[in-house]
């Protein structure tokens, strides 16, 4: 698990960055071990964040690590597919969708 002691995921550290996110989140994604799925202080998973955020590339790389769950629930028992749908980003509903979400 490469949960940071800051209380944040990897996610949340690559979007704040402002570089490339897809590059360094490619990465990081490549650090054995690597939790996809640990939530950060917010409760948030770095699934619910792309999908809050509209990232799309960002969600179709943390779709594609081994036995990531689409259906993880955050803080507040909600899913990914549901912040995208709220959000209105069509693109992230429809991966959600086709990875079981």
């Amino acid at each position: 698990n490469v949960k940071q002691l800051r209380g944040k995921t990897i996610y949340t550290d690559v979007k704040n960055k402002g570089a490339n996110p897809e590059y360094i989140l490619r990465y990081l994604l490549a650090v054995p071990g690597v939790n996809v799925c640990a939530c950060g202080a917010d409760g948030q998973t770095p699934l619910h964040l792309a999908a809050l955020a509209g990232q799309a590339e960002a969600l179709r790389l943390l779709l594609s690590v081994p036995g990531v769950d689409a259906c993880c629930r955050n803080a507040a028992g909600e899913v990914p597919l549901q912040l995208a749908e709220v959000w209105g980003h069509s693109a992230c509903v429809n991966l959600l969708k086709s990875a079981g979400g």
